[in-house]
């Protein structure tokens, strides 16, 4: 899959954090985003309206189109491997690291 280089890693990673869920409200990825400066998240959400995204895999492909985030199941996992695939390589807070 091609990576797309117009996105930042802020924007992937609030890609990646709602691949699950796209009905996520400002606030609510805010609360998530803990540690980012939430001017920051506000700008980068701001930043992904108005984008569409075209997500190809070996047998489909998906257009992501910026006013509905609701996509089939299949979609969704699409978009998941491709922000992985994409996405800087990054520490999660919530990985336990074993002693």
């Amino acid at each position: 899959m091609r990576r797309t280089s117009s996105l930042t890693g802020l924007e992937l990673s609030i890609l990646l954090y709602l691949h699950g869920d796209f009905e996520r409200s400002d606030e609510e990825i805010m609360a998530e985003c803990r540690g980012i400066e939430q001017e920051s998240v506000r700008h980068a959400v701001r930043g992904l309206a108005g984008r569409e995204f075209i997500i190809r895999t070996k047998e489909e492909e998906f257009l992501l189109r910026p006013d509905c985030w609701l996509i089939t199941y299949a979609g969704r996992q699409a978009l998941r491997q491709w922000v992985s695939a994409a996405a800087p390589v990054r520490r999660s807070s919530r990985t336990r690291v074993p002693a």
